[in-house]
């Protein structure tokens, strides 16, 4: 794709370079000359990337060879930012000093033809050294794993900064270099970790509906129920889960869930009219 794109604007080049020739040709005194050398110019270096690109900047290229950092500088490995955030926590150290926890996640690509580790991670300003895990490609396990060649994996580096840098409840952004078992290293500027006791927006109270408003008894029976779950999630300081207020006995057998989806909304109503199933009573938990 890259070859056909320099092909279309090489042959661009070379039909302006003959537009302007024609032109200059004739009309001797008109301002062509340096129009016709910038494109006889890039005419001819795409014709030279063209023909001999690949020997020369690849990798494994003759530039590559007479300068080491530029290899260097192409085997990188690529490091990209992980889905999960990177966050900071204010800890403390065995003299209950206060310590900042700093956290990063990330993804890592080896593009050579040999394994790679990386081997040291440091926090350029202030220059706190960290640690580095890896996943291992080949199971759930983090540690000192190589990552495999043209593979991606889970990259971890975990810091610890004394004195604190930061106040409880500001966001942070520091600058990471890793650093690979050749020396190479991998600078990633302007890293935001966020605080875990960033302060958050109080939820909003929803109303609640009065039972005693409601007409229909089936639905003052559920709204009971709900509501009787929604005081157990306050006091128990629950988020979520399945409806633990109600669950009904069945042939001395407890079933986990009494709304199974072959049910009809015929029978959904019995149970609540507590006549069904047949000769059980619905239990509080």
């Amino acid at each position: 794709m890259v070859k056909i794109f320099f092909g279309i604007i090489e042959v661009a080049a070379l039909l302006t370079c003959i537009v302007f020739g024609y032109k200059w040709a004739n009309d001797p005194a008109g301002n062509y000359e340096p129009w016709l050398f910038l494109t006889g110019l890039i005419f001819i270096a795409l014709e030279i990337f063209r023909r001999y690109g690949e020997a020369i900047f690849s990798k494994d290229g003759k530039i590559s060879a007479l300068i080491p950092w530029i290899r260097h500088w192409l085997n990188r490995p690529i490091i990209v930012r992980h889905q999960r955030h990177n966050w900071w926590h204010m800890g403390r150290t065995g003299d209950q000093k206060p310590s900042m926890q700093v956290v990063s996640y990330w993804y890592i690509t080896n593009q050579t033809n040999h394994p790679l580790m990386m081997l040291n991670a440091y926090i350029v300003r202030p220059r706190i050294y960290g640690h580095v895990m890896t996943k291992d490609v080949n199971s759930q396990y983090h540690g000192s794993y190589p990552v495999p060649p043209h593979s991606t994996t889970d990259l971890n580096a975990d810091f610890w900064i004394n004195p604190p840098i930061r106040k409880v409840g500001k966001d942070l952004k520091l600058d990471i270099v890793f650093v690979d078992q050749y020396g190479q290293k991998r600078k990633i500027r302007n890293v935001e970790f966020l605080s875990d006791k960033k302060k958050k927006s109080a939820p909003k109270n929803l109303e609640v509906e009065a039972i005693y408003a409601l007409e229909n008894d089936i639905e003052k029976k559920v709204a009971a129920v709900l509501k009787d779950e929604i005081n157990r999630y306050k006091k128990f300081g629950r988020r979520s889960g399945e409806l633990g207020s109600v669950y009904a006995i069945y042939s001395g057998r407890k079933i986990k869930s009494i709304m199974p989806m072959h049910l009809t909304p015929n029978i959904i109503s019995d149970i609540f009219l507590g006549i069904w199933p047949p000769a059980q009573e619905i239990q509080r938990a």
